[in-house]
């Protein structure tokens, strides 16, 4: 198992050849399976669709929108967890 190397903008991102690619998630360098889209990842971490909001590189993006979206090598994804308090 090697890596191969994709070149975005002035960007430099790591892909495995096994289909794994690289985001940042959270500000934290990330392997996700190819193909995975943003419902699955929110899902894969156990989140609440209802309590999370969801950035893409730098967009929020409606719940609505996660299963469409499927993560690139390179992405941003910020998951911030919605908590009532006071």
């Amino acid at each position: 198992m090697g890596w191969t190397h994709r070149v975005s903008g002035p960007n430099f991102f790591l892909v495995m050849e096994s289909g794994e690619l690289e985001i940042q998630l959270n500000g934290e360098a990330k392997l996700v399976p190819a193909g995975l889209t943003l419902g699955g990842l929110v899902a894969d971490h156990g989140l609440d669709p209802r309590v999370v909001l969801v950035e893409l590189n730098g967009q929020a993006l409606k719940s609505g929108q996660w299963t469409e979206q499927v993560l690139q090598a390179g992405d941003q994804v910020e998951l911030v967890r919605i908590v009532a308090g006071g």
